[in-house]
């Protein structure tokens, strides 16, 4: 794997951690702290979306470090991962008593959906050509859909009922999105030296090492 790859993946990686602490630790410690007590219900939803623009940033900054790239970037995990965020936070929600078809159909389409949101938009407003628009939609989506799938496996093979059951759940659905992430990053690492004309744009330093090299 190339180390354009690598790092860029393991910045969107590191961007979608950060929104899911917010989610799953964040808010809920600010709460404790009685800093929402007395305010809008609103301020934990602009909370959690300013740490899905500080994600996005992070994430942007590795595909390139110029303004449009990191805004393009906080505007896509602003657009596609409260979705996800509503699905990891549904899942305390279960009963137990859905079927594998109910769970598919419930899951994996959301973090289908939000994934393909983050490649879209993200790379649609960092100026890339339709072609590789819809490229990066598709490989955001397809990562998304095995996510959706790996978190039923994760949902069925844990109990219920159980104190140990739903923080297993929450931690595996969020180590798997944390990777479906990641892997859709890193084919925008890819797509960045591999892409010619389709491509985005290209961090000015890793370009300027690649005709050094040459």
């Amino acid at each position: 794997m190339a180390p354009q790859t690598l790092r860029v993946g393991l910045a969107f990686g590191r961007g979608a951690t950060l929104v899911l602490g917010g989610l799953l630790v964040g808010i809920p410690g600010l709460g404790g702290l009685g800093l929402f007590v007395g305010r809008s219900a609103l301020w934990p939803v602009v909370f959690l979306g300013l740490v899905c623009v500080v994600g996005g940033v992070h994430a942007g900054a590795a595909v390139n470090r110029r303004l449009r790239t990191r805004v393009a970037f906080a505007v896509a995990y602003l657009a596609g991962m409260p979705v996800t965020l509503l699905g990891v936070a549904g899942l305390e929600t279960l009963s137990g008593h859905e079927t594998v078809s109910q769970l598919l159909l419930g899951i994996a389409p959301g973090f289908s959906m939000s994934l393909a949101l983050i490649g879209l938009v993200g790379v649609a407003v960092d100026g890339a050509s339709w072609r590789h628009v819809a490229r990066a939609t598709s490989v955001f989506a397809g990562a998304g859909a095995a996510a959706g799938i790996s978190v039923v496996v994760v949902v069925t093979a844990t109990p219920v009922g159980e104190m140990v059951g739903a923080p297993l759940r929450a931690g595996g659905a969020a180590l798997v999105w944390v990777v479906a992430v990641a892997v859709g990053g890193a084919w925008v690492g890819h797509a960045t030296v591999e892409g010619g004309a389709d491509r985005p744009s290209v961090d000015p330093q890793s370009d300027s090492r690649r005709h050094s090299a040459r």
